[in-house]
């Protein structure tokens, strides 16, 4: 709603249908063809969400038994940096539900790879400040968790004709 810039839910299956918004001091109605389709108690807390789980799709309803604490619990429980790397996801967005499916999927890497693996992987991954499900996946599918960034660039050039140096450009 634009007057409180709070955000409230209809069922989903109204989704990008024209609604007629009535509210007043305490609650806010959402009507479809003149027929009420969904009843909130008023929020005026700025850029906030006001969801029915009853109106969202079956396939979505997972997301309420969720919260930021547990995704970060379960982290714990794997280790120090895949606590790290859950909660810099959780921080990096708007709203945290939004990064619990990308948090979830780097935890349950753990079931493949292990908790030991999976911790050095978000240590290499805080390193590179590389923070995706996909960038962590992949330290661990090319077993990249124990490199150490100095022994890729340990060894100097080679010598060869046309390697020209920093003198060329001077």
């Amino acid at each position: 709603m634009s007057e409180d810039k709070h955000y409230y839910s209809v069922p989903y299956h109204y989704t990008g249908k024209q609604v007629e918004v009535i509210y007043s001091e305490r609650n806010v109605e959402i009507y479809n063809n003149n027929i009420r389709i969904a009843f909130h108690k008023r929020d005026r807390r700025n850029n906030g969400y006001t969801t029915s789980e009853s109106h969202m799709p079956e396939n979505h309803k997972w997301i309420m038994q969720w919260n930021p604490e547990r995704i970060i619990n379960m982290a714990c429980k794997v280790g120090d940096n895949v606590k790290k790397v859950v909660e810099t996801v959780l921080n990096s967005k708007e709203h945290p539900e939004q990064g619990f499916k990308v948090c979830l999927g780097i935890i349950h890497l753990n079931k493949k790879y292990g908790n030991e693996r999976l911790d050095k992987a978000c240590s290499r991954a805080i390193y590179l400040k590389y923070f995706s499900l996909k960038g962590i996946k992949n330290i661990l599918e090319n077993n990249m968790e124990n490199v150490i960034e100095e022994d890729l660039f340990a060894n100097n050039l080679p010598i060869h004709e046309n390697i020209r140096g920093n003198q060329y450009y001077n």
